[in-house]
């Protein structure tokens, strides 16, 4: 029977078992973490802990409660680790973590793991889709980690929240004393989908006249893939892409990643990008997009699962790009160039098969975009009036490859003002609006992608990308007034909250200022997901 490789997450190494429940809490220390979601910003959500807490103080005399709030979406994966330290040394008998709703889910599972290993019993509310997360994520980390589902969404009242956590009352309760042999058994029994792991041996046999074929309906059988066929990887397909890669095919790309508790190997990457059908040639750029996004600023592992519609805008810069069959020029971001549709594609498969993403299973976003199909084009650097991104970030000489977790660009239509301001306050105009990520969370940045005539026109007037970063980030404002209440919690730099006019990016040179495609009246912009950063590496 042919054999390929598989690429799906290894066994864990390293499974959380449940710490041992006291029978009782009298007198006993239980800890009422807050993980950030319940300010009165997103609905009455603290009467789950008044509920929970006052419903502990009876059953158990003399059990005191603590409190703590924590930001777990703050920092990387070693931070989880260190709070649970914290929280293991304050001496807890118990903790109850709420809320996990959205993004925040998977952190949280994360921090519950890291406490049960530390011997601390973690019982989590979480609403309906918070606990689709969660459970994903502790089949790899925690089986058996107790959740209590509320149905809960925004909007809700005081009242139907207080009903609803008195409704998960025991089930919360039971999370902390019940025995560790029926938590596991009762999370078991809810009949979850089995997560798509591999059985540890790296490769897969695969039966059916057509290999690739039978390999896609395989994989999609294991609710993998982005819906389109796929190549199978076999061996010699894939020794031929890790020898043009220069990729060790065992050696870390990336360190595990959650819920995974392996690294990605090299053997991994290469078989991603055979099944999203890209060749040799396109190697050197795989391996850098890969490399950029192990960068601790990228967030890989929570940007996975955001909630957030966004694609892994491939950017490629430099004397190089076309060497390696990157377009830039006309049509580029659209369909039609081989390399940047399975560049791109391989990227966006790498969330499916190396990080478990499902959609509505372990990826959280409500309707997804075709910006997660495949993203990814080249700097127009031949009808560019300035130096590249290549050049800004690194050198002239050298061809770069920059990753931002993004939305799919947005259109900026221009076709009347010809002068510097005219053009950039069309563009500010859109890139300010309501409802964007990054009008509430400034931590990333925009990607403007000036078309060569409107690039021309700035340039002729004698401003550089520095100016234009400077007037964009003095004109790209929302007023402050407008996203009191709106949207989400705000998390950007002080000063922004006296400011009248807010920012959307934290700094000037966070307006990425790069020159794509054709001559025309439009040029675009990509919005980012906000809590990551854009990260270049050479290409080598």
């Amino acid at each position: 029977m042919p054999t390929v490789i598989d690429a799906r997450i290894p066994p864990p190494l390293d499974v959380a078992r449940l710490a041992p429940r006291k029978a009782s809490l009298e007198s006993e220390a239980v800890l009422l973490f807050d993980n950030d979601k319940l300010k009165p910003e997103y609905g009455p959500y603290q009467v789950i802990f008044d509920v929970i807490g006052t419903e502990l103080s009876k059953r158990y005399p003399g059990v005191e409660l603590r409190t703590h709030v924590d930001d777990l979406l703050v920092g990387g994966i070693d931070r989880l680790g260190s709070v649970a330290d914290e929280i293991a040394a304050s001496g807890a008998s118990g903790v109850v973590i709420a809320l996990c709703d959205w993004g925040v889910s998977q952190p949280t599972a994360i921090f519950a793991a890291e406490l049960e290993r530390r011997g601390v019993p973690t019982s989590i509310v979480a609403t309906e889709v918070g606990s689709r997360q969660v459970r994903a994520t502790a089949q790899l980390l925690a089986p058996g980690l107790p959740v209590s589902t509320i149905r809960a969404i925004r909007g809700t009242t005081a009242i139907e929240i207080e009903t609803e956590t008195r409704r998960v009352l025991d089930q919360v309760v039971d999370g902390l004393v019940a025995p560790t042999d029926r938590l596991i058994e009762q999370f078991h029994a809810l009949n979850l989908d089995p997560p798509p792991m591999g059985d540890g041996t790296g490769f897969l046999e695969i039966d059916g006249e057509d290999l690739s074929i039978a390999f896609t309906l395989a994989m999609e059988e294991a609710g993998l893939g982005d819906g389109m066929p796929l190549i199978a990887p076999t061996p010699e397909r894939v020794d031929a892409f890790l020898a043009a890669a220069s990729l060790d095919p065992d050696g870390a790309v990336w360190a595990p990643v959650p819920p995974r508790t392996t690294p990605v190997t090299g053997r991994e990457v290469a078989a991603i990008a055979v099944m999203a059908g890209s060749r040799p040639r396109w190697a050197p750029v795989v391996a850098a997009a890969f490399e950029a996004m192990s960068h601790p600023g990228f967030r890989l592992f929570q940007s996975a699962i955001t909630t957030h519609p966004s694609g892994t805008l491939v950017f490629v810069s430099g004397p190089d790009t076309a060497k390696y069959g990157i377009a830039s020029g006309r049509g580029c971001l659209g369909p039609g160039f081989a390399a940047n549709a399975t560049v791109g594609r391989t990227v966006s498969l790498s969330y499916s098969f190396l990080l478990g993403s499902q959609p509505g299973r372990a990826d959280l976003t409500s309707q997804g975009s075709p910006a997660e199909y495949s993203y990814c084009c080249g700097e127009n650097l031949a009808e560019s009036p300035w130096k590249g991104l290549s050049a800004d970030t690194f050198d002239e000489q050298t061809t770069t490859v920059t990753v931002l977790k993004c939305e799919g660009p947005h259109n900026l239509l221009e076709d009347y003002r010809t002068d510097p301001p005219g053009i950039l306050d069309t563009f500010a105009s859109s890139m300010a609006t309501l409802g964007a990520n990054n009008a509430y969370v400034a931590g990333a940045q925009v990607m403007l992608m000036l078309n060569p005539d409107h690039a021309r026109m700035i340039a002729k007037a004698g401003w550089s990308k520095a100016d234009v970063q400077s007037y964009l980030f003095d004109v790209a404002r929302n007023p402050s007034a407008d996203l009191a209440g709106r949207g989400i919690g705000r998390i950007q730099p002080r000063w922004f909250r006296a400011a009248e006019r807010v920012p959307v990016v934290p700094d000037p040179s966070d307006f990425l200022v790069t020159v794509v495609g054709g001559g025309g009246p439009a040029s675009q912009f990509a919005t980012p997901w906000g809590y990551s950063r854009a990260a270049t590496v050479p290409i080598t």
